[in-house]
């Protein structure tokens, strides 16, 4: 059987408000400004979220960046399920691949945090594994949560098939010989994902069905 896998923020749900509410507190606590939006800062991790959040000329400062992650993570943890829908037709793709593939969710993420949003986006248990980052472990693109997830479905990663909406799950694909498929209605946008090296981009979740059919039969 092969697997399907999905990126989480920008690809299963738009989780761009709930993250801005969580940097923007941890920035009040510090004493610095906050931000309209942290879309421009996302899918290398939270730590390196919090990087970017920060005044540009404190971006290097370790210890504070210490301190800002763990405060972040607190206020995450708090508001982290206020992200309660997924993109309109994700539940109808899913359950259309439900009886020919396994599937996963693959996040740089928090580990802890993306499995408690997939058990809260679905109840039912239409996710066979998810996995996030850990601390101390290396996230996307290097293949370590890729291997990962495809060791819990017992599923080669030559049989996986990517679903993603940022260079970084182009370049995950790439260092693991995954297939992989864009999510042009995500992050990054149609014409920003060919330019990262995507051979497939699926405008909508709509189109997105066409393009696991051709994997997996």
């Amino acid at each position: 059987m092969k697997a399907i896998l999905f990126d989480f923020d920008g690809t299963i749900a738009d989780t761009i408000p709930v993250l801005t509410e969580a940097v923007n507190l941890t920035l009040a606590e510090l004493g610095y400004p906050g931000h309209q939006t942290v879309k421009g800062f996302i899918n290398h991790g939270a730590r390196e979220l919090m990087r970017r959040a920060l005044p540009a000329k404190l971006q290097g400062d370790e210890s504070l960046l210490d301190r800002a992650f763990a405060l972040y993570e607190q206020n995450y943890r708090k508001i982290y399920l206020h992200s309660n829908k997924t993109y309109a037709g994700i539940p109808e793709v899913l359950a259309a691949i439900r009886p020919h593939a396994k599937i996963g969710i693959l996040s740089n993420k928090p580990d802890e945090m993306t499995q408690g949003l997939a058990k809260h986006l679905f109840p039912g248990g239409m996710i066979d594994a998810a996995v996030g980052y850990e601390e101390g472990k290396p996230g996307k693109p290097d293949p370590y949560l890729a291997k990962k997830v495809a060791a819990q479905l017992g599923v080669p990663l030559s049989d996986c098939l990517l679903v993603g909406d940022s260079d970084v799950d182009v370049e995950t694909a790439q260092n693991t010989g995954m297939a992989f498929v864009g999510a042009g209605w995500g992050f990054l946008g149609v014409k920003a994902l060919y330019a990262a090296g995507a051979d497939r981009v699926a405008p909508t979740p709509g189109d997105l069905w066409d393009e696991i059919e051709k994997f997996i039969k």
